[in-house]
């Protein structure tokens, strides 16, 4: 994250594969929190914050892709 932010920014996305294709999909939990909280909370820990935004698109299987 503190990457990005002295980079200028830029697009972190898992469960997409290099052809932008969903390759299946990634748990939305981290033990028993969801995924979205968990990446918050991490980003909190880089200061100063960077500015964000958390996108999270789930399928019917309750597989995710996060953006």
């Amino acid at each position: 994250m503190s990457a990005f932010a002295n980079s200028g920014g830029g697009h972190f996305v898992v469960g997409v594969d290099e052809s932008g294709n969903a390759d299946g999909g990634i748990s939305t939990t981290v033990g028993r929190q969801g995924l979205r909280d968990w990446l918050d909370q991490a980003i909190h820990r880089v200061e100063p914050v960077p500015g964000h935004q958390i996108t999270l698109i789930e399928d019917s299987a309750g597989r995710g892709t996060l953006e």
